[in-house]
């Protein structure tokens, strides 16, 4: 529960978000080793982390993760698509709830639970209408084959709007999407792999961390580490 004077849940979500600039998307079968994976995320400094409902074991993953890492990670869920999933993973700690599509209904539900809200949103259509919920941090989906020149242009309209452009981004290509106008990038298979291991996992997160580092209090930029 928020305590009496701090921001809310939703705030300081999307805070924690725009800071880290990265959400380590997990997509996991099997869940045996989404803790170690966690682990290695956040003392590598990566600490904004969604699990993707559309698995059986995401609310447990979730609950489990918040058992176990607190304070230190930000957990979010990801393909939500309905407000009963939206309820489910915010009553197991998530703190955020991201969609493949803009359904108001899970929007309303998450704004009832002061969660963020981050749907996918492919066209000006769609952006003015997550505009209308009063969204300004937007998922773009799907990012696979588009050039950020294509995020670009679709913010010059928007410009009280900022997105986390999401799949089909590689490491090397980060950087080009966030200087085209994403607050953050979302990034699945080419962070975490696809073996559900920690393997190579550090070495990941420390080469994305040289490319997208985090900036301390005092605007200087570094690692955090545990």
């Amino acid at each position: 529960m928020t305590a009496p004077g701090e921001p809310g849940r939703a705030v300081r979500a999307e805070t924690w978000i725009r800071r880290q600039r990265v959400v380590a998307i997990l997509r996991m079968d099997d869940p045996s080793h989404v803790l170690d994976i966690c682990r290695t995320l956040v003392r590598e400094g990566i600490t904004a982390i969604e699990i993707t409902a559309d698995r059986s074991h995401a609310v447990s993953s979730i609950h489990m993760l918040r058992q176990a890492l607190g304070d230190r990670v930000l957990l979010g869920a990801g393909t939500v698509l309905s407000a009963r999933t939206a309820a489910e993973v915010s009553a197991a700690g998530a703190e955020f709830c991201v969609a493949p599509n803009l359904n108001p209904e899970v929007v309303a539900a998450c704004a009832s639970r002061d969660m963020l809200a981050i749907p996918g949103v492919f066209t000006p259509t769609e952006l003015a209408a997550a505009r209308g919920l009063g969204l300004c941090l937007p998922k773009l989906f799907p990012c696979a084959g588009l050039p950020p020149a294509f995020l670009k242009a679709l913010r010059g309209p928007f410009t009280d709007v900022d997105f986390v452009p999401t799949g089909g981004i590689g490491l090397p290509d980060v950087t080009s999407w966030l200087e085209a106008g994403g607050a953050a990038v979302g990034l699945g298979s080419a962070l975490v792999g696809q073996g559900g291991t920690a393997d190579g996992l550090a070495e990941r997160a420390r080469a994305l961390r040289k490319l997208v580092p985090i900036p301390d209090q005092d605007g200087e930029y570094a690692v955090t580490h545990e």
